[in-house]
């Protein structure tokens, strides 16, 4: 199937009161950053049902890495809500 969409598609999943994880999807992978600050990365063409966190593989760190900082630029650009705690959102790592 043609991916007819952005490069990747914000999401933020919020289990009751505590923060959101936040996650990208491209066409070919899903990245989340989880509130408690662990990362997840699934390759959806190998695992679509997402059984193998690949976010330890250091042959995907480039690709990780990018995918985070498309996420933190999305979330800067977004209206997040003023009493959203600030500690809450995720930065870019260098």
């Amino acid at each position: 199937a043609c991916w007819d969409g952005p490069d990747v598609a914000l999401i933020a999943v919020r289990d009751a009161q505590a923060p959101p994880h936040f996650s990208v999807r491209s066409a070919q992978y899903r990245y989340t950053l989880c509130a408690n600050g662990e990362e997840e990365l699934y390759d959806h063409l190998a695992d679509p049902h997402e059984w193998t966190n690949l976010a330890g593989c250091a042959e995907l760190a480039k690709v990780k890495d990018q995918l985070r900082h498309q996420l933190v630029a999305l979330l800067a650009a977004s209206n997040i809500p003023k009493d959203y705690p600030p500690g809450h959102v995720p930065q870019a790592v260098s």
